[in-house]
């Protein structure tokens, strides 16, 4: 199974280096667009209901997926060097209330839900709202067990708010891209080793038993060395210099990077057990599906960006 696990990696780690670093930007945004669809069809083959009938085969055309992805594609096959400013001169009011809608969720909603769920500290699960003869109504505020549209307009909005952070990103400079992606793939790593070592607190044990608060530590620790050491290597190596950060932002970005990837990667856990499912699909020999591979990217991606504009470290004309 290990083995499984680190050749599937292995693949994956190269097929996103190519297609970040070394082919034009067009072939990112085609293969991750496809990961996108095939994320949303896994995200509603997750709930057990469909009570709007078949709401989930809708979930891979969404409006979104024309104006996200039909726009910025356009854009590369007419001048591979866009910058992000083309992303946002058509409609900038737009694209921020995604942006800070999608921040406000990771940051705020997705731990509070976490939280409540591993100590039932307000409500039940799914904050539900109910009429008089006790049935759900359409206005459920969080993740129910049913195919709802609220559901399909979440699922849609966290997948193809993700994939327009990673664009911003890759438009801005792809090695701060792929910086993310090292940050985000070291605490991965380390937090599984050394969960599975040292693990013997348990971080949310009603929400994912395995991981553990050694876990989390480790994936601390390799977070933010990989931080350094990524940038030191693309300065000295590679004559790449990114970004100008002093030891303490670099590791505060990369504290909250790694910190969120775990909320990610519990949100999903959320609905991976209330759907009584170890994994989210079969994609990827030995991790699952795709939502299983991207919910740290989900969560920690907006983190990174979030806050590397908040301490000053970028500036994407978001904000």
């Amino acid at each position: 199974m290990l083995k499984t696990r680190i050749i599937t990696a292995l693949i994956l780690v190269s097929l996103v280096i190519l297609t970040t670093i070394f082919l034009e930007p067009v072939w990112f945004l085609f293969i991750s667009s496809l990961f996108i669809l095939v994320g949303i069809w896994e995200w509603f083959k997750l709930f057990s209901s469909r009570v709007d009938g078949h709401i989930h085969y809708f979930g891979i055309f969404p409006v979104v997926f024309i104006y996200f992805i039909g726009q910025p594609i356009s854009f590369v096959l007419s001048n591979y060097s866009i910058s992000t400013v083309y992303l946002f001169e058509h409609s900038p009011v737009f694209y921020v209330v995604i942006y800070l809608s999608l921040a406000f969720f990771w940051l705020v909603i997705a731990p509070l839900m976490i939280i409540n769920y591993q100590k039932k500290l307000f409500f039940n699960p799914y904050l539900v709202i109910t009429d008089l003869k006790g049935k759900r109504s359409w206005s459920d505020l969080m993740i129910g067990p049913e195919g709802t549209w609220m559901n399909f307009f979440l699922g849609n909005f966290l997948l193809w708010g993700m994939w327009l952070n990673l664009v911003i990103l890759l438009f801005n400079n792809p090695y701060i891209l792929l910086f993310l992606f090292l940050i985000i793939w070291s605490a991965d790593i380390a937090a599984y080793f050394s969960g599975k070592k040292y693990g013997k607190h348990t971080l949310a044990d009603n929400v994912s038993p395995s991981k553990t608060w050694e876990g989390v530590i480790g994936g601390l620790i390799a977070g933010i060395l990989t931080a350094f050491l990524a940038l030191h290597f693309f300065r000295e190596f590679l004559g790449v210099d990114m970004i100008q950060a002093s030891p303490i932002k670099l590791i505060l970005l990369s504290s909250v990077t790694v910190i969120y990837s775990i909320v990610g990667d519990l949100f999903i856990s959320i609905i991976k057990r209330d759907a009584g499912k170890k994994d989210t699909g079969i994609l990827f020999p030995g991790h699952g599906g795709v939502l299983d591979r991207i919910d740290s990217l989900m969560a920690g991606s907006v983190a990174f960006m979030f806050w590397g504009i908040f301490l000053g470290l970028f500036d994407f004309g978001l904000l």
